[in-house]
């Protein structure tokens, strides 16, 4: 019998192979499993662990024999203006870094684009390969020169928290989708989300992958908009633990960007031999998730799909 080690910090147990299963236990970060067997569509392993006997997401499993990979936030720069990627790339990981380690490691592939429109920046897909999810983001040089470091570090912290898990899978099943409100059991884990809203309004893509920007605060980092001034809730923090990730400080207070981006000045990243060991160089097309534009009434993020 296959044995399968959880790769998340917490992995649901459910009834039947789909997220309207109802949960019948959780497993823990490093916890093996025997495989009884997958769904039709394979994205849901039957696992026996002790007495609990379910479905869980085989995205979170992974082989007994496969290696631990240290988990951590990096990014690849494919092209770069004058240094402004590569500073602001540094930042937006450390930031991350700080607040979490992820469920697997992160390579947000950072390049440029040139075009007239009031397009600042495209953001890709997550995809993911050999453990290691990859985001990306493409800045216009149109604009780029024009930006302050904030709003560029802003921007790749935002598009990092979504290849983290905002606005895909897991994150689906936190709320309910024709009110915006997050499921009871939840709340219950992350007691912010009570004063918190999904985003119901705007193209793909915004619609249900940010903090509505009315619940309470619209200049959110996470919020479907881009504004001056941003800053972060705790909530923003603390709803990574649901989306598989080990949060290992928690911000105590509603904190403007600037300040954060100011006390991690000096954070040491110290998993460099780690990082440089695993491919940053791999690409995939997967397709344009966010396009972000100039104008404050635009919403940050227009897609084609989500």
């Amino acid at each position: 019998m296959n044995q399968f080690r959880v790769s998340a910090t917490a992995l649901n147990v459910r009834d039947e192979p789909s997220r309207q299963g109802s949960i019948i236990g959780s497993l823990n970060k490093d916890e093996v499993v025997d495989e009884i067997g997958l769904s039709a569509d394979q994205q849901w392993m039957h696992v026996h662990k002790g007495g609990l006997i379910g479905w869980s997401f085989c995205k979170y499993l992974v082989s007994s024999d496969t290696p631990r990979k240290p988990s951590f936030v990096t990014y690849k720069i494919v092209a770069d203006n004058g240094g402004k990627l590569w500073e602001a790339a540094r930042r937006a990981c450390d930031f991350w870094n700080k607040y979490l380690i992820p469920s697997s490691p992160i390579v947000m592939r950072l390049g440029l684009f040139t075009s007239n429109s009031n397009a600042i920046a495209t953001s890709f897909k997550p995809a993911v390969n050999d453990g290691v999810y990859y985001g990306g983001v493409e800045f216009n040089t149109k604009y780029l020169a024009s930006f302050t470091d904030e709003q560029i570090v802003g921007t790749i912290i935002h598009e990092l928290g979504h290849t983290l898990g905002m606005g895909w899978d897991d994150w689906m099943n936190l709320f309910n989708h024709e009110t915006g409100v997050f499921h009871p059991e939840y709340i219950a884990a992350v007691p912010g989300l009570s004063e918190m809203r999904a985003e119901l309004h705007y193209a793909p893509g915004t619609v249900f992958s940010h903090w509505d920007e009315d619940s309470p605060h619209k200049k959110e980092i996470m919020t479907g908009f881009k504004d001056s001034g941003e800053y972060v809730m705790p909530v923003t923090i603390e709803v990574m633990k649901l989306l598989g990730h080990q949060v290992i400080n928690h911000l105590s207070a509603k904190t403007s960007l600037a300040d954060l981006l100011a006390d991690i000045q000096n954070y040491q990243f110290l998993m460099i031999d780690e990082a440089e060991s695993i491919d940053r160089d791999y690409f995939l097309q997967s397709g344009v998730a966010e396009e972000i534009y100039t104008e404050i009434s635009t919403p940050l993020h227009v897609s084609l799909s989500n």
